[in-house]
């Protein structure tokens, strides 16, 4: 007769039936007449005594339950949601998950923080993670007295930026505060530190007056220096062959014989700052500059450098900036040029600059190293090497419906070559494939796909077509829409909201396992929210309970679990144990297809 199992509270917790042991909690529960009973009940009671010590939480824990963290030496208790230390704070460096009154230490800011109303909230002390200490406390210091005083130290990020003291004095150099060497009555600010914002009191210095004041017309605020110009009522002025500025006190001034070329009657002749005057018309030997009209009726004139629109008279000597014409012709590269005609000079690429070559440069010759802009290099304008947007080198076909074939010198094979070809939609429908482009190679069953000792990884493909001469998994099966999702080994049987579902005990709806890795999947397309792989021939793992041995006959044991029989009905194997299994509760290979 089957026990039925009630909780502290009076719910029924589950059912018990004869000869069976129940695993929906923690410890294993013994049906009337179980075969080794005796084991599992002084488990029970161990493990009761232990709490379930364990550096992980017993599953399928009841609300009240209790577990000793063997990892940190804390005992929690399950709120019915989550686990909760008794007695003791959370310590993490990250947020943990809390409950109302739960405590957390937070070890990488040295803080505590208890859970409520939904969330952390900060006991102490304040501090930010990633910075210093930053905080206001109380200290106790000495002055050069020796007399204890107690100020309030105001830290940021680890840094002393202000002391707020009650009376002034000078600290000794047994209590010292870092950038401080005396303090005043009120607040003392660090020596590098400034305040900003308004003030009321009288300051000691300022750097700007709030308010700008004129000396003798002249705004002062304090930022820069000024000029100030005398009072003087009057001022003195230039006259017309002097050079200079009007003078009215407010800077010293210079003024000068006025030595500049214009020609104005009565203007004084004088030498400029270089030595050197002007005049209209002057009849003298002439060293030096001379601009304007010179007339030279006898001698010799010579000049530096002579600047003129026409020259007329005779033959001039010296050497003249330009020429419509060399008085010598002379060779480029072999070529005669005197300056009236344009020629053209041959020369090797490495002397030349520009960004063309001419149509007629047919060969390179020789190069060690070649390299273009992104825009790249075009081949007779059907094939272009150059790198795509994103910085992705490409090779590409810039004519419509154009293969491009990779070819390689191999003596073994007609013609001393082979290639593979990336064909275009239109040449693969021809060549009797489909209307898709393809990778191909260049005859039928000569080119393989790497080699027994160089094997690509994995090969992704919706569709395979062709021989496979082994696989590595070691069942067949098929894709079937769930109700849930179901790990690997779950047993499950037809029915639910959908086509399968997890398998009630000893049901003859039975459908099968779920695959861990399948040999051969059919039914691969079927999409849905839960998609499983029901195993049909082969052998999968699968959850168990009970005792079984190698060769035990298994049937649906509920929960998704699988179970031994002596006797089983019509419709409910599942398969064949390949393992022997003394446990509550794992996971054994099942041969499934055979009876």
């Amino acid at each position: 007769m089957a026990y039925i199992i009630n909780k502290t509270d009076g719910t029924q917790l589950t059912v018990l039936e004869d000869g069976t042991v129940n695993t929906s909690t923690s410890v294993g529960l013994v049906g009337r007449n179980y075969t080794g009973y005796g084991e599992i009940q002084n488990e029970n009671f161990v493990i009761l005594l232990e709490n379930s010590a364990n550096s992980n939480p017993p599953a399928r824990p009841l609300p009240g339950q209790t577990w000793f963290n063997t990892a940190n030496k804390t005992l929690n208790v399950y709120s019915g949601e989550e686990w909760a230390p008794v007695g003791s704070a959370v310590l993490s460096g990250t947020t943990p998950e809390g409950i109302e009154g739960t405590l957390w230490f937070k070890t990488t800011t040295k803080q505590l923080f208890v859970y409520q109303d939904n969330g952390w909230n900060l006991v102490g002390p304040e501090g930010a993670e990633g910075f210093g200490v930053t905080k206001i406390r109380s200290r106790q210091v000495r002055d050069n007295f020796g007399t204890q005083k107690i100020v309030l130290e105001v830290l940021v990020d680890g840094f002393t930026i202000g002391v707020i003291s009650n009376t002034a004095f000078i600290l000794d150099d047994s209590t010292p505060i870092a950038g401080f060497s005396s303090l005043g009555a009120g607040f003392t600010s660090a020596s590098n530190k400034n305040f900003k914002g308004s003030l009321d009191g009288n300051a000691a210095t300022a750097t700007k007056l709030e308010t700008s004041r004129t000396i003798n017309g002249v705004f002062f605020d304090g930022q820069a220096n000024i000029t100030i110009k005398s009072s003087t009522t009057k001022k003195l002025f230039k006259g017309t062959y002097l050079t200079g500025t009007t003078f009215d006190g407010s800077e010293d001034t210079t003024w000068s014989v006025d030595a500049s070329s214009s020609n104005v009657i009565g203007k004084i002749v004088a030498r400029d700052s270089a030595g050197n005057f002007s005049a209209g018309i002057i009849t003298a030997d002439l060293i030096g500059n001379v601009t304007g009209n010179v007339t030279a009726t006898s001698g010799t004139s010579s000049f530096n450098r002579v600047e003129a629109v026409e020259f007329v008279g005779a033959t001039l000597t010296g050497n003249a900036d330009s020429a419509t014409k060399l008085n010598t012709a002379r060779e480029i590269n072999g070529v005669l040029f005197d300056g009236t005609q344009n020629i053209t000079v041959p020369a090797d690429a490495g002397t030349l600059t520009g960004s063309q070559l001419a149509p007629n440069v047919t060969q390179l010759g020789i190069l060690n190293n070649l390299s273009t802009a992104a825009a790249g290099i075009t081949v007779d304008s059907i094939f272009k090497f150059y790198v795509e947007s994103g910085s992705q080198p490409t090779i590409q076909s810039t004519t419509a419906n154009r293969s491009i074939n990779l070819e390689v010198f191999d003596t073994t094979q007609a013609g001393s070559y082979s290639h593979v070809s990336l064909v275009p939609s239109s040449l693969a429908l021809t060549i009797a494939g489909s209307n898709n482009p393809a990778f191909i190679p260049e005859l039928n069953q000569i080119t393989d796909l790497g080699l027994s000792v160089r094997k690509w990884k994995t090969v992704h493909a919706v569709t395979f077509d062709g021989t496979a001469t082994a696989a590595q998994y070691a069942d067949l099966a098929e894709n079937y829409l769930a109700d849930a999702e179901y790990e690997p080994g779950t047993v499950l049987e037809f029915g639910g909201n959908c086509e399968v579902t997890i398998a009630e005990d000893e049901t003859r709806r039975v459908a099968g396992i779920v695959s861990t890795n399948p040999a051969y999947l059919m039914n691969s397309g079927l999409t849905g929210n839960h998609v499983v792989a029901v195993a049909l021939q082969g052998r999968v793992p699968c959850k168990v309970r009970g005792k079984i041995h190698k060769g035990d006959m298994l049937v649906s044991g509920g929960s998704g679990y699988a179970r031994p029989t002596q006797d089983p009905k019509i419709g409910t194997i599942i398969g064949k144990a390949l393992e022997d299994f003394d446990g509550i509760e794992g996971v054994i290979e099942v041969v499934v297809g055979r009876i």
